[in-house]
């Protein structure tokens, strides 16, 4: 019974129901569409079967052009893929292979299917209103730790004593002497490969670009960091750039595997009706060339002017070397003694003599005749220079000097003549893909692709330090309430150099780091432990060029607020939470500060003003009110000192304010002091002031907020004057000093 059950159950489930509808076949796949193949030619076909410059007549930037097919006939046939010229490259079958194996891989499996599919469909064209990918696209990649600001090129202005450094997306100019940024130029698009600066140090050019698809140089005033002009026209990344000796042209190579010849000075824009002035600029941005030279069968790499702006040449992904006639764009020779890949020339400064280096470790010397033409130019020196590729050359602005460097991380230093060898530095920490001669042939520059930059002694190859750090003034403000953690701006020079804060203390830790490029602003990070006595010690900031003056910061007990400007009325004075120590700076004539803070009636009040005593020019005047606004207590000097003091009992309950100002109405940022106000237990004096040696004595203290029976117990010691040790938490303007004598000492006894 049980298994005819089972046979029942199965036989139900494998029997469909009588009267249902047998299920459809599922429906066919829809026909790929011409913007789906589109988008597979820009990404892997565009750079060679392109409108400008098209491989084999064959064009793929749109749909009649590639049913027109090329040089070879038709390369589709609708409705037949086997039979499709273009199916049998992009599978390999016949020969040119598509894409060309030095290029790129084969297509994906599913791609070649999906172009299959669209020729068996019939080839159709674009649907209206389809959108064309119009560019390869570029995928977002977040970086998942910041990246690296590597260095690709240096370029050096001996009129300027300027040094550009190629960074990603923008270009930095550095003044030499104090090693400190004075412009970023920003901007570039993608990574700036190659700068050229002209011979008279007016222009710098920055060689830019998206890969695969455009090239950008960007044209900068280096004196003053304008941009001059935009130049497009590549149709890849600019790899090199150089400018001739008069400063007219720009030449530009390009992985598209062009050279271009441009004017440096911006055209004048067309003024057409309609025309917005952003869309002139753009039009002024992508004028044509005044020469485009063709020959290299690869990327351009480098570029050098012969001195007197005749000749240009060239070096290329393609092994050789080519010289250029730049008035006519004619090619007046090419040189193919290389082996691999070239990516570095250079002309000596006579431009008698071409250097070029690349990929097979060899440095390679020419002997260029008056014209440059084929026979005249003679093949003197190839040197094996490198373990690795050879990735750039710098000639000394005398000629005397060759430098090299490679990816092996070495970088050498060789007499021009004949390329023997005179100096190799120390192994970088990275390739070293850009360097430069500098200080008049005295020292070279190399930047790295770890972001890197050292000047090194030409002679010796040490690393020369940059100059010193130097404080300017003070930093408002100086004082640091103890166990804490703050902190200080401070203003000077060299400080982008400074990495070490040192202090009289080994228990102050500190740290810095410049607030700007230009070295003028650094932050000072101070931290103190909690048991540091409170009082006056000394910090400066050191780098590898030495140390800077030294600069005073208080430790106290009371936090230490900043004033914060405007607070030249009543109504705008910074508030304060007693008690505190107030700082601020008479920074102008005329400038009054004013603080305000709650008090009640009763409280005996003191503030303590400190700016003579800690190097402040100002003569202040301290005023304190209620209230109402009436005046309490006012100060100009006290106790023989140019700083104020005040002690004064509070008549009301409420907001008070105090104001200072300078008594002679003058302001400077020298004019910096500090107020420390509130119930303050202030020692203003001693008694007696003379006691006898060897013997212990109670010395009572005299001041405001202490305790009744306020002393010291001075301990028995030689004769002569001692200063008075003061218990933790009572304050003092000045040291307390107790004169020990042999003689007998009395005190009276009133009345």
């Amino acid at each position: 019974m049980i298994r005819f059950a089972a046979i029942l159950l199965l036989l139900t489930i494998m029997t469909p129901a009588i009267g249902a509808e047998p299920a459809p076949a599922s429906a066919p796949a829809p026909a790929p569409t011409y913007a789906q193949i589109h988008s597979l030619f820009i990404r892997h076909c565009i750079a060679c079967h392109n409108a400008a410059d098209p491989e084999a007549g064959f064009v793929l930037a749109s749909h009649a052009d590639l049913l027109k097919g090329g040089d070879t006939g038709p390369a589709i046939v609708p409705g037949k893929a086997d039979e499709s010229l273009l199916v049998k490259l992009i599978e390999h079958t016949a020969k040119p292979v598509m894409p060309p194996v030095k290029k790129g891989d084969k297509l994906a499996a599913h791609e070649i299917a999906l172009i299959r599919a669209w020729i068996n469909a019939g080839a159709p064209g674009p649907r209206p209103g389809e959108v064309l990918l119009a560019a390869v696209p570029r995928p977002k990649i977040l970086p998942v730790v910041p990246p690296r600001q590597s260095i690709h090129a240096l370029a050096y202005s001996p009129q300027l004593k300027r040094l550009a450094i190629a960074r990603p997306g923008q270009v930095q100019v550095m003044s030499i002497d104090d090693r400190t940024i004075v412009h970023s130029l920003t901007g570039h698009r993608g990574k700036v490969n190659d700068l050229a600066i002209s011979a008279d140090g007016a222009i710098l050019a920055a060689g830019a670009g998206l890969p695969g698809e455009l090239g950008e140089v960007r044209l900068w005033n280096l004196k003053d960091g304008s941009l001059i002009r935009i130049i497009e026209g590549h149709r890849d990344a600019v790899y090199a750039v150089a400018l001739s000796p008069d400063g007219s042209l720009v030449a530009t190579g390009s992985y598209d595997q062009k050279i271009m010849l441009w004017s440096t000075a911006a055209p004048a824009p067309t003024a057409v009706q309609g025309t917005t002035p952003a869309s002139a600029t753009a039009a002024a941005n992508t004028a044509a060339p005044l020469r485009t030279l063709d020959g290299h069968n690869g990327a351009i790499f480098d570029l050098a002017f012969r001195p007197d702006g005749n000749v240009l040449a060239s070096v290329s992904a393609d092994r050789t070397l080519k010289l250029w006639h730049v008035a006519t764009g004619d090619r007046l020779d090419t040189r193919s003694e290389s082996m691999q890949a070239l990516h570095a020339v250079a002309f000596s400064p006579k431009g008698d003599r071409l250097f070029a280096a690349g990929v097979d470790n060899r440095i390679r010397v020419w002997s260029i005749g008056s014209d440059a033409k084929e026979g005249g130019n003679t093949l003197l020196t190839s040197r094996f220079a490198h373990e690795g590729a050879i990735l750039t050359l710098a000639i000394s602005p005398d000629g005397s000097t060759l430098i090299s460097a490679a990816d092996d991380r070495t970088v050498k230093l060789w007499n021009a003549q004949d390329v023997s060898p005179r100096l190799a530095l120390e192994k970088q920490a990275d390739w070293p893909a850009a360097i430069a001669s500098v200080l008049d042939g005295k020292a070279l520059a190399v930047g790295t692709l770890d972001g890197g930059l050292a000047i090194h002694d030409a002679t010796s190859g040490a690393v020369l330090p940059p100059p010193k750090p130097e404080l300017a003034i003070s930093a408002i403000p100086t004082g640091i309430e103890r166990g804490g953690r703050r902190e200080i701006h401070v203003t000077g020079k060299h400080l982008i150099h400074a990495d070490q804060v040192r202090s009289s203390d080994p228990r102050i830790k500190g740290e810095v780091r410049s607030e700007a490029a230009s070295g003028l602003s650094a932050i000072v990070t101070i931290e103190t432990p909690a048991d540091l006595p409170p009082g006056t010690y000394e910090i400066w900031l050191a780098s590898a060029g030495g140390e800077s003056a030294k600069m005073k910061l208080l430790i106290d007990d009371l936090p230490q607020v900043s004033e914060a400007e405007p607070n030249d009325l009543p109504a705008a004075a910074t508030l304060l939470a007693l008690p505190a120590s107030a700082w601020g700076v008479i920074a102008q004539r005329g400038d009054t500060d004013h603080f305000a803070f709650d008090g009640h009636a009763g409280q005996l009040i003191v503030i303590d003003a400190l700016c003579a005593r800690i190097g402040g020019k100002a003569n202040l005047i301290v005023t304190l009110s209620d209230p109402a606004g009436r005046i309490i207590a006012s100060n100009n000097d006290h106790d023989g000192s140019l700083d104020s003091f005040i002690a004064a009992r509070l008549t009301a309950t409420g907001r008070h304010t105090v104001a200072a100002r300078d008594l002679q109405m003058t302001g400077s940022p020298d004019h910096r002091y500090r107020l420390s106000i509130g119930e303050l237990p202030m020692v203003t004096g001693i008694h007696p002031l003379i006691a006898a040696e060897n013997t212990e004595t109670t010395i009572d203290l005299i001041g405001f907020n202490l305790p009744a029976d306020a002393h010291v117990k001075l301990p028995a010691s030689p004769g002569g004057e001692v200063v008075l040790p003061i218990a933790p938490g009572y304050r003092t303007r000045r040291p307390l000093k107790v004169v020990l004598t042999p003689l007998p000492t009395i005190l009276e006894r009133e009345p």
